[in-house]
């Protein structure tokens, strides 16, 4: 994956923050997933955001985002998005 440059990936974090509040919530991503065309549950977009934070905390910070887009951790967030992948 290419590097994001930071204004690209400011307007990237700005779809996924729905509320603009600075942090992605569980309803967030569902939102910014919703319009991509992927339908997840409120308890699994909780689940992907409290796996990634590792503190189990309810939201993703604009840093955890970046680190999730910028590393290999990507991959796995795609992974789970993709198989909730609306027909």
């Amino acid at each position: 994956m290419e590097e994001f440059e930071a204004s690209n990936f400011s307007e990237v974090f700005s779809i996924f923050d729905a509320d603009k509040d600075g942090l992605i919530s569980a309803c967030d991503l569902r939102i910014a997933l919703a319009k991509l065309g992927f339908e997840i549950s409120s308890e699994d977009a909780a689940n992907m955001i409290q796996v990634e934070t590792h503190n189990g905390s309810d939201y993703l910070t604009y840093l955890e985002f970046f680190k999730i887009i910028q590393g290999k951790n990507f991959n796995n967030f795609a992974k789970k998005i993709d198989m909730r992948k609306s027909v």
